[in-house]
């Protein structure tokens, strides 16, 4: 398989960055590995051997996703979007790969574990179905994207100002040029650390410290609609 992947991870000041880049690095189908950081921190943190900083202003911001796009130069680029620990299985990047050739796919995802608590814990996913526009679906913390539509989308994009819906932004226009495919498989462990119930999670949406997150969602989805 000649493909490779480029990577681009959240920085985590919880997690162990340098174990989990030591990881990725030792995978063959790994190119390049990029650590997402904010600005105001890139002074203060050991870059892991064998990653390079990528200072970003918000991880969700189109800043962000304007500069993977530029840095990414793989066929396949992988975006870890969660800022706690991830840790890949033994095959999973050359999995996610297999099906992301064979299949065509704008965008792959699968099933993971979940670590609560000390507890690993089954986390499946659904199928995405053509026409779904929720902004909270479950894609899991891993997406392995196609490059040449990630750069398709920063170049159609250009000018927007995102600053909490560039991902949502980018999904919604994935789904418009291609299939989102979702492995059935575990491929990976997430550590949990919001504990809240399930019950006071659903309800994040109305806080009102969260209305411009909101607003900008219901921007991108009506052009979406458009």
């Amino acid at each position: 398989m000649r493909e490779k992947i480029d990577c681009f991870l959240v920085y985590d000041q919880v997690g162990n960055m340098h174990e989990r880049v030591l990881q990725l690095r030792d995978s063959k189908t790994i190119q390049h590995i990029y650590l997402l950081v904010p600005e105001a921190l890139q002074q203060h943190i050991e870059v892991p051997q064998g990653c390079q900083l990528l200072p970003v202003q918000g991880i969700a911001s189109a800043d962000t996703l304007h500069r993977v796009s530029a840095n990414a130069d793989t066929e396949y680029t992988l975006i870890c979007l969660k800022s706690g620990g991830v840790s890949m299985g033994p095959t999973a990047l050359e999995r996610m790969l297999r099906v992301a050739c064979d299949a065509g796919a704008a965008m792959v995802y699968s099933d993971h574990y979940t670590m609560r608590q000390g507890q690993c814990l089954a986390h499946p996913v659904i199928d995405y179905q053509e026409g779904s526009v929720r902004d909270d679906f479950d894609f899991g913390a891993v997406w392995l994207v196609d490059t040449s539509l990630l750069k398709k989308y920063a170049a159609e994009a250009e000018g927007k100002e995102w600053k909490y819906a560039a991902w949502y932004d980018l999904r919604l226009f994935l789904s418009r040029h291609g299939n989102l495919f979702h492995v059935n498989e575990y491929l990976y462990t997430e550590d949990e650390y919001d504990l809240r119930a399930s019950g006071e999670k659903q309800f994040d949406y109305v806080n009102p410290a969260n209305r411009d997150v909101q607003i900008e969602m219901e921007r991108v989805v009506t052009a979406h609609l458009d």
